[in-house]
């Protein structure tokens, strides 16, 4: 019976995670990244700001249509749209 209750508490202290520095890092990381993309969309457009920030191997999806795989086809699909210069 003990050992029951050393995994519950184990397994139940394990299951609530407090967000730490690492997680806030993160947080602030994903925000400035976020801003700064943005305004790269307003100088160049957002597909231009997307294609540079997307990893090689991202995805677009496409409404109604297939989605887009890796940033050489995403790039050849849109070369001629930089896209709207503002997000909402």
């Amino acid at each position: 019976m003990k050992s029951i209750v050393i995994c519950f508490v184990i397994i139940t202290s394990s299951c609530s995670h407090q967000p730490g520095e690492s997680t806030k890092q993160f947080e602030q990381e994903i925000i400035k990244t976020d801003l700064s993309m943005s305004e790269l969309a307003v100088k160049e457009g957002f597909i231009n700001s997307l294609y540079k920030f997307a990893d090689k191997d991202f995805v677009k999806l496409n409404e109604g249509n297939n989605p887009v795989i890796g940033k050489k086809a995403f790039k050849e699909l849109y070369k001629d749209k930089p896209g709207p210069k503002t997000l909402t």
